[in-house]
């Protein structure tokens, strides 16, 4: 056998027992019968190099000359123990590491249990709570039912006050307007309360076309009572020869040039004082000429000398019986 091959080899074989002997040193079990398997093959490589060194005694027997045999021998043996060591201290980790799950896992299990527990009895706290909040609700909405439905009754009962109210305030109103036209007609009123019932135009118009066709129209050409609206306000048209009568014809206010409000307080101013009123008091109420307040009232007068004794039999409708020719 050759020695350079011889020391290459023996210079690994030394290197892996040293680095056995570090990891055995930094506290790796199974590397300790590594070590004491690679120092009995150190030990066979030590012999045989002696023995190619010339070391003649070391060459005695069959035992020197296959020593490196016996060291590979051993060493592969010491290699199975470590083997084996390792298997057993896997094992071993295994069994550590199983214990160590079986006992994490009955510890989870442990603090799964108590957590249910406790929330379950959470739960049951937060249930009675709520069920007390619901009881409590229930109760304020029965109230809140209660005090609506007490609202709608009172709201009801409100309604029918206003309905009431309104119904007294129009038979009210309708009576005012009543006894303040009743006044008009047969009392000494001022120009000022004459106008509230006689404001306008419009206003007497309208008691024109009342007084006039109270009892029905009748068309003064033809006598057909079958009528139309006609083209100026309060107007009515024959529906047969299409006659237009205006609301102020065959009035005392017919073709008369003062305002028709006016016309009505002269009318009420001469009738009330039967006819002593002169015609400069007639012009100072009314703010009009004198001269106009004279023939104006010279014709109101003419009527009620006409109508004497028909205004004697009647006071009931006062004035209003001067308008109508």
């Amino acid at each position: 056998m050759k020695l350079f091959p011889f020391f290459i080899i023996f210079a690994g074989t030394n290197h892996i027992f040293y680095t056995g002997i570090y990891i055995w040193r930094k506290g790796y079990q199974p590397a300790r019968f590594f070590v004491v398997g690679y120092s009995f093959l150190f030990v066979g490589f030590m012999i045989k190099l002696l023995i190619m060194l010339s070391f003649q005694e070391l060459n005695f027997n069959a035992i020197g000359y296959y020593s490196l045999s016996f060291c590979f021998v051993l060493e592969m043996i010491f290699l199975s123990f470590a083997i084996g060591d390792k298997v057993r201290i896997l094992r071993k980790k295994k069994e550590k590491a199983q214990a160590e799950m079986i006992r994490q896992m009955a510890e989870n299990a442990t603090l799964k249990d108590d957590l249910n527990i406790e929330l379950e009895q959470k739960v049951q706290e937060r249930t009675h709570e709520v069920l007390q909040k619901s009881i409590i609700i229930e109760a304020k909405n029965e109230e809140l039912q209660q005090a609506n439905d007490l609202m709608r009754e009172q709201a009801i009962e409100i309604e029918r006050m206003n309905l009431l109210l309104e119904h007294d305030n129009q038979e009210l109103q309708i009576n005012v307007d009543k006894v303040t036209r009743a006044r008009v007609m047969s009392a000494d009123v001022d120009f000022e309360e004459f106008s509230k019932i006689y404001p306008d135009k419009e206003q007497c118009n309208l008691f024109l076309a009342e007084l006039k066709w109270k009892n029905g129209y009748q068309c003064k050409k033809c006598r057909n009572d079958h009528f139309y609206s006609g083209h100026i306000p309060y107007s009515r048209r024959c529906s047969k020869c299409g006659y237009e009568e205006s609301v102020t014809s065959y009035t005392i206010f017919h073709n008369t040039r003062i305002p028709i409000n006016k016309a009505f307080y002269m009318v009420f101013l001469i009738f009330s004082s039967k006819g002593k009123i002169s015609s400069h008091k007639l012009a100072e109420l009314l703010s009009i000429r004198q001269s106009t307040c004279w023939t104006y009232g010279a014709k109101i007068k003419s009527v009620m000398d006409d109508r004497k004794a028909v205004l004697k039999k009647s006071n009931k409708n006062g004035w209003s019986l001067l308008v109508l020719d």
